[in-house]
């Protein structure tokens, strides 16, 4: 029994994925397919994924954060990364996490 093996242009794969900066995932979900499958044409195509773990200039973020003028909020939208990937940065460079003064209603 054969798959029904997707088609996936090798120039959409790369102008989705390098020039848009699309997820995998986003991808994926474009084409309706797995994320396996997009990581399969992306080898077959020789495109190289991009880095995981976004670079955060943390000297810049720790100045910032200590003179407590940005909020982990703040910081984490400034970086386009989540609350939670911006916490455990300060937590991995050694920065405690200021509880918020604010109140939620």
């Amino acid at each position: 029994m054969y798959r029904n093996v997707r088609v996936i242009p090798k120039q959409l794969l790369q102008q989705l994925y390098i020039e848009k900066q699309w997820s995998v995932r986003d991808v994926a979900d474009y084409f309706q397919c797995s994320v396996d499958t997009i990581m399969r044409r992306m080898k077959a195509y020789d495109i190289e994924r991009r880095p995981l773990k976004k670079e955060i200039n943390m000297v810049h973020v720790q100045a910032l954060y200590e003179t407590g003028k940005w909020s982990l909020h703040s910081l984490a939208k400034r970086y386009d990364v989540s609350i939670t990937t911006m916490a455990n940065r300060l937590k991995e460079y050694g920065l405690a996490c200021q509880q918020s003064n604010k109140n939620v209603s």
